[in-house]
């Protein structure tokens, strides 16, 4: 799934179209805010992958932190 858009209830709105995972639609909508997202097909969805990878890879280089490294080890989890 992406995360099109999320809602604070307020009447802003916040468009982040990223690969989502964990549960985060219920997580936001548990909170009182809205979002919608849209299912992917595999093809689109491994577009979306590639892309979160590389948004992890980019953030670890750019901070040597080691949870980012967690993070690029988490990603292809997403894949089941």
């Amino acid at each position: 799934m992406i995360g099109n858009e999320i809602h604070s209830g307020r009447g802003n709105l916040i468009k982040y179209n990223k690969a989502i995972r964990d549960k985060i639609p219920q997580i936001i909508e548990s909170s009182g805010k809205n979002c919608n997202v849209k299912t992917l097909s595999d093809e689109q969805f491994l577009i979306e992958l590639e892309k979160k990878l590389i948004e992890e890879l980019t953030e670890y280089q750019e901070s040597k932190d080691v949870e980012e490294l967690a993070d690029i080890l988490e990603t292809p989890k997403m894949t089941y």
